[in-house]
């Protein structure tokens, strides 16, 4: 007997949603990313790193801070009646890296990717699974490559792009000839 799986989408809820939940994870269009997952609690990670350098009289200083990525880690358990299709769900939204927001109690943190999705297949949850579904903070940043000589007062084509070469002149070629020439001479050739 084959089981059809509902597509998820808001329009399809087969319940009315008369309270708005706490905790929600969205997609950029503003959709709830997976409707179906109850979302049982919410660690949030924002960490920073101290580096500690030391001066002339031996004492460690700090003077700046390195803020990291702010991760969270989201317990969820799915809905029986729909896990199949709300697992299939996040599990696309996984591998196609799209960016989601969430939204906790006390602050709405934008721009994460899923970066992990294990589940739990147990006994305890026969007709379901349970996750801990990991965020990252997803922040792009643009390079500007410039490429210039260790010494630009040598150099006669920065800001020129690339150069076309030209043939040899007379002088050249005399010159290369010579060194040529001193070169097979020392080598014995």
């Amino acid at each position: 007997m084959s089981r059809e799986i509902p597509i998820i989408s808001p329009t399809t809820i087969p319940f009315p949603l008369t309270v708005q939940p706490v905790v929600s994870v969205f997609t950029q269009t503003g959709e709830p990313a997976f409707p179906y997952a109850e979302i049982m609690s919410v660690i949030v990670k924002p960490e920073s790193e101290v580096p500690e350098h030391p001066v002339e009289t031996g004492a460690a200083r700090t003077d700046f801070i390195i803020y990291k990525l702010v991760e969270l880690e989201m317990t969820v358990i799915l809905r029986p009646e729909y896990y199949q299709s709300t697992y299939e769900n996040i599990k696309k939204l996984f591998y196609s890296g799209e960016l989601l927001n969430i939204q906790t109690k006390v602050d709405y943190y934008k721009e994460f990717i899923l970066s992990s999705i294990p589940h739990d297949e147990t006994p305890e949850y026969f007709d379901t699974i349970a996750m801990v579904v990991k965020f990252k903070e997803f922040k792009q940043v643009t390079t500007v490559v410039q490429i210039a000589s260790a010494n630009p007062s040598n150099s006669t084509s920065i800001n020129r792009g690339a150069v076309q070469a030209k043939p040899a002149t007379d002088e050249q070629k005399k010159r290369v000839s010579a060194a040529l020439a001193i070169k097979r001479s020392l080598s014995g050739g």
